[in-house]
């Protein structure tokens, strides 16, 4: 007879299984993300008087970071899906 529930081996063998294709697909998709916020983190451990460049430009007006282009004849708050234009 059997001692084992059926069940309880499944998961056993599948639960590790489905973890690291979680895993995989998190670090295969969100690495870049998972690696700037880690470097971000060590930066401010190492060095907490010293600001980073991604919280700066997070402050920053984006007119003034040159990301977008506002256009003053659509008026306030709408942006250009141009970008910015040269001359």
């Amino acid at each position: 007879m059997f001692t084992t529930n059926p069940w309880v081996v499944y998961a056993y063998l599948t639960g590790p299984v489905i973890v690291g294709y979680y895993l995989f697909a998190v670090f295969r998709f969100y690495g870049k993300e998972i690696k700037a916020w880690n470097r971000m983190t060590a930066d401010r451990i190492r060095n907490p008087s010293a600001k980073s460049a991604a919280v700066d430009n997070y402050h920053k007006d984006p007119a003034e970071t040159g990301l977008i282009q506002l256009r003053p004849e659509l008026g306030a708050g709408e942006i250009n899906p141009a970008g910015p234009q040269e001359g």
